[in-house]
């Protein structure tokens, strides 16, 4: 990984302990990570890194993705896009009626 990123081997591991042993830390990316051929691998790297460490479900600890537009994310939580319902729960699903039902609708 050394000679791919450029950076010293000893910097790599000193980095990687600083992050692994700190008390509350979070991960931010901007899109540039994501909207790249590898951007799915990226996000579940950096994803895997915090898992493995313990840097998630505490306080000061996390993963921030910088979105592109003004509320990209909100408006995708709430199911503004045309595949999901809110909540990310698949509109193809057909054990999912809770969000018809609202609607007097059936599947």
């Amino acid at each position: 990984m050394s000679k791919i990123c450029g950076i010293d081997k000893n910097v790599i591991d000193e980095v990687a302990k600083i992050y692994a042993q700190s008390n509350a830390s979070i991960i931010f990316w901007g899109m540039g990570v994501s909207q790249h051929i590898h951007g799915t691998d990226n996000a579940r790297a950096l994803i895997s890194l915090a898992l493995m460490t313990g840097q998630i479900g505490r306080p000061g600890t996390g993963l921030h993705p910088l979105r592109g537009q003004n509320n990209v994310q909100g408006a995708s939580d709430a199911g503004l896009i045309p595949m999901v319902y809110p909540d990310y729960q698949r509109v193809d699903d057909k054990d999912i009626n809770d969000f018809l039902k609202i609607f007097g609708k059936q599947n």
